[in-house]
């Protein structure tokens, strides 16, 4: 019986779409990570951990590196570089603008 190996899901543009863009947007606004999962959950009508997992461990980040990602504003950056493979899906998204500038 062999072992199933795990491999990684790569970018999904519904996880872009979805849930990346609206929670980043919300902290952009002044919400704390937890609250903004949490209202883009509810809007979806799904688990603020579905909404957590796909911002975060989909992604290859734990919260407080998330947070330090959205807070640069190198999402986009961070994407294109673990996830090569999958840059077109990133063509004309604009993650930059959701970040609030400090």
């Amino acid at each position: 019986m062999s072992k199933r190996r795990y491999e990684d899901p790569g970018l999904d543009l519904k996880i872009i779409s979805q849930d990346l863009t609206p929670v980043m947007k919300l902290m952009a606004d002044g919400y704390n990570p937890t609250d903004a999962f949490a209202s883009v959950a509810k809007q979806r009508y799904v688990s603020p951990y579905t909404v957590y997992e796909n911002c975060t461990r989909r992604l290859g980040l734990t919260t407080s590196q998330f947070v330090v990602i959205v807070e640069s504003g190198t999402m986009k950056e961070y994407l294109l570089k673990h996830f090569p493979y999958d840059a077109y899906l990133l063509e004309g998204v604009n993650l930059s603008d959701s970040h609030s500038a400090t």
